[in-house]
């Protein structure tokens, strides 16, 4: 976060907006060509990137990416896909991105017609893990994806398959459209640590999750690392003599944070102070209170946030 200050020495917030699509993305053909557009509010101008499942997307002679401006802070997006084929089906994404935020718009693009028939690329919905039983007499690597329809997955080590055998297991629990995928070891011993990587795909896509197995470390934590839900934002208060940082975060376990300014740990005071207030299940609330500032208090401010995961 940037802190800047005027010459009167008053606190300068800055001004702009993240990236908002106001409208549901629409798909249409115009002859030969099909056309996905969206509209987009965003100041300053953002950075616009589309994806086919997880593939970014580049112009070719026949794909073709257009931003026009429409108004103020607002634009059309538009991808143009000239003779669309079946492999053009799957799961597309805009991704929308500046200084204040990001934003993402979906579309589903399906040849088969009808609901029922669409179908998408396999993705991954949580964090991969190693868990080892309590006598450490057997280790589970397990992935979570969903995709449609099901996919063909494929466990590496390295850059070799693995095989089923009387050691190591292969199991996938189907839920619908979701899928828990299980690599089992039997016995582990330090020749099976490595790099694993789980390959899931479909006629839509494919995807990869990677876990590094080390017989010799600690377990891997439960939970999940610090996300920001919102990017940390600056805003002032008392007319300028109270200055306001705050960010909301995903966590789990409930984090720890350390504040720095230019690099100088930050101890609390009758002039500075933080707070971090849970609003939910693993989501916290931080907020940095700045009373007076002056000129010695502009700067980069950064704040750390860690737990286990």
């Amino acid at each position: 976060i940037n802190l800047n200050f005027e010459d009167g020495g008053t606190p300068k917030i800055p001004d702009g907006k993240p990236p908002r699509f106001p409208k549901k993305p629409t798909i249409h053909q115009d002859g030969d060509i099909l056309v996905m557009e969206c509209m987009l509010e965003a100041n300053p101008v953002p950075e616009i990137i589309w994806y086919q499942g997880t593939k970014v997307i580049l112009d070719t002679s026949r794909i073709r990416m257009v931003k026009k401006a429409t108004g103020k802070d607002t634009y059309l997006l538009r991808l143009e896909i000239s003779n669309p084929t079946k492999q053009d089906g799957g799961n597309y994404r805009c991704n929308a991105c500046n200084s204040f935020g990001e934003s993402n718009a979906n579309i589903a693009l399906n040849f088969q017609g009808g609901d029922e028939g669409a179908g998408f690329a396999p993705s991954f919905i949580e964090k991969p893990k190693i868990i080892p039983n309590e006598t450490g007499t057997l280790i589970t690597m397990r992935c979570k994806c969903t995709a449609k329809p099901k996919p063909v997955v494929t466990w590496y080590k390295g850059t070799k398959a693995v095989q089923e055998s009387s050691k190591i297991k292969m199991r996938m629990i189907e839920n619908e459209d979701t899928y828990e995928i299980l690599l089992e070891i039997q016995d582990p011993i330090g020749p099976d640590s490595g790099t694993y990587r789980c390959h899931v795909q479909n006629e839509y896509g494919e995807s990869n999750a990677n876990l590094n197995l080390n017989i010799e470390a600690e377990p891997e934590p439960e939970g999940d690392p610090p996300t920001f839900v919102e990017k940390p934002r600056i805003r002032s208060e008392q007319s300028g003599k109270l200055v306001i940082m705050e960010c909301t975060i995903t966590a789990n376990p409930k984090p720890d944070i350390v504040w720095y300014h230019e690099g100088k740990l930050l101890t609390q005071s009758t002039k500075i102070s933080w707070k971090m207030e849970e609003k939910g299940k693993d989501v916290y609330y931080i907020r940095l209170e700045l009373k007076d500032p002056g000129k010695m208090d502009s700067g980069l401010y950064k704040c750390n946030i860690k737990n286990p995961s």
